[in-house]
């Protein structure tokens, strides 16, 4: 058998029999409620059977519906199994130690009178078997569970404890690097696309050439300057500046008016 046909047959068989429990333990939290001195057994019952229900049959269904949710990753898994298998461990404890100094030890539960306590009689003993059969089952579960993602994690496997059973191959070759990369860049939602779905892809426009300027050779002296209606030069020495129109020629170089 498999690890997944395993896991799917230990956990659908344990919610059956916590829907059992939870209705006989019911029924005894309503025969016994005159005695409250033996009502923790029977409440610890109900309430180790709502437990299980509210997880286990959850877990399935999701796992079913959506492949990789955190509620089926070994991790989640492990840890919820070991906390009920524990409280079937205690329920199993406690409805044992307060059967023992019972008289309903000797099994003759047709010999009482009433209706009630006969049924008390027949439903404690099976209380106690569930009890103890859904302790072991789920205990191997987990212990089985734990051997698995121990024995993946030594074969390269780096994130078994993230994993489904359902999708796990624990005990087969290790992947390349490359694709657990890639596996561990999806579950964490890093996955982009480019472009974006729904918009076009953006077109690239050749960049125009620079414009230049064109340079005109130099032969050792600058050309002179034609002066067709810009100011003329300044006189070095910071001398006045005259009034200059477009029609009077500039001043000679070296050439200061008297004042």
């Amino acid at each position: 058998m498999s690890l997944k046909t395993f896991r799917l047959v230990t956990l659908s068989l344990v919610s059956v029999l916590a829907l059992v429990v939870l209705a006989l333990g019911a029924h005894m939290t309503n025969t016994l409620s005159f005695a409250s001195t033996v009502l923790e057994f029977s409440a610890l019952a109900v309430a180790t059977a709502v437990l299980t229900l509210v997880s286990l049959p959850v877990m399935l269904s999701i796992d079913m519906v959506r492949t990789g949710a955190f509620t089926s990753w070994v991790s989640v898994e492990f840890g919820v199994v070991t906390f009920l298998w524990i409280m079937w461990l205690a329920t199993a404890g406690k409805t044992t130690s307060v059967y023992v100094i019972t008289p309903f030890t000797s099994g003759q539960c047709g010999a009482y009178f009433y209706s009630d306590i006969q049924a008390l009689c027949a439903e404690w003993p099976t209380v106690m078997a569930i009890s103890f059969f859904n302790w072991i089952i789920l205990k191997v579960y987990s212990i089985t569970l734990l051997v698995y993602a121990i024995q993946g994690h030594n074969r390269g496997h780096k994130n078994v404890w993230q994993a489904t059973v359902k999708q796990g191959d624990f005990l087969g070759p290790a992947p390349p690097p490359e694709q657990a990369n890639m596996a561990a860049e999806q579950k964490a939602g890093m996955t982009y696309q480019y472009p974006p779905s729904g918009y076009p892809p953006q077109q690239a426009y050749p960049t125009p050439p620079p414009q230049g300027y064109p340079q005109q050779p130099y032969g050792g002296t600058p050309p002179p300057q034609h002066y067709g209606g810009s100011p003329p030069p300044q006189p070095p020495y910071g001398g006045p500046q005259l009034p200059y129109t477009a029609a009077s020629p500039p001043p000679p170089q070296g050439h200061y008016p008297q004042v």
